[in-house]
């Protein structure tokens, strides 16, 4: 009798959950990630300082590179294979001569495969920051790159200490209202990483979860727009440190550009 009575009141429970949208999950130790039902594709733009003396010439330069270069071709550099860091495609650009020439204060924040590099832009590489010394070049001046937290970037190029930010900026209304911007080079999905047994396909999954986000970053803010105190924002400032985080169990799923969370499904399954 108690046998039968607490199978019925499992079923019950199954029912009730059943009823308010409740939902079991199965971890697989599996990762994969899934485009974000509802949501246009973000485009991708490089963003000037109004206070920079020479926006205009940067802006010029930056948008005859995107209408001449393969961009296709560019991107499959950087997200062909696991370790991209490893390849140094920017020492194609001969960028020798350039130094004590006239700087160029770009603020980058790494997001794979649109920048990585070592403490305070050392060893800096990626599709961004390839263009960006492309224009360099192109101009004859030196680029001299500051990597930093994205927020903090943002904030130093808008207020005209940096004067262009280059790390996957997303186009947006706020974007256009505090910077000059270039073309979109590059279009994608936001898409949320999680344990193949989650499988999130919108935002509104992910209430009650610990959900990662990187502060500052178009992605992040739709997460808090979105779902506001319904679920528990932990935020990093690479993608580096979400992946560790998803490993370790810290963060149920991550919310990011496409091009980075396929990066790190790559590592997260090796």
């Amino acid at each position: 009798m108690k046998k039968i009575l607490a199978i019925a009141l499992s079923v019950v429970l199954l029912l009730s959950l059943a009823a308010c949208g409740g939902k079991t999950y199965t971890k697989t130790g599996s990762y994969s990630s899934y485009a974000i039902e509802g949501l246009d594709e973000i485009e991708y733009v490089f963003a000037v300082s109004k206070n920079a003396a020479n926006g205009d010439k940067y802006l010029a330069e930056i948008n005859k590179i995107i209408a001449n270069k393969d961009m296709a071709e560019l991107l499959k550099r950087y997200t062909d294979g696991p370790r991209p860091w490893d390849k140094d495609y920017l020492g194609e650009i001969d960028v020798s001569d350039n130094k004590g020439l006239d700087p160029i204060i770009i603020y980058t924040a790494v997001l794979t495969p649109f920048q990585f590099s070592g403490a305070y832009g050392a060893g800096v590489d990626g599709l961004d920051m390839y263009i960006i010394a492309q224009m360099a070049e192109n101009l004859n001046m030196e680029a001299k790159f500051q990597d930093t937290s994205y927020e903090l970037g943002y904030e130093k190029v808008k207020s005209g200490e940096g004067e262009i930010l280059a790390s996957a900026v997303v186009l947006t209304e706020e974007v256009k209202a505090d910077f000059k911007v270039s073309n979109v080079y590059l279009k994608s999905k936001l898409h949320i990483v999680c344990d193949k047994g989650y499988a999130f396909t919108s935002l509104k999954e992910l209430k009650g979860f610990k959900v990662g986000v990187i502060p500052g970053r178009y992605s992040a803010k739709l997460v808090k727009e979105t779902l506001g105190d319904s679920v528990e924002i932990v935020e990093f400032y690479t993608d580096a440190e979400a992946k560790a985080a998803l490993q370790f169990e810290n963060i149920d799923a991550f919310v990011i550009d496409e091009l980075s969370a396929k990066h790190m499904v790559g590592l997260l399954n090796k």
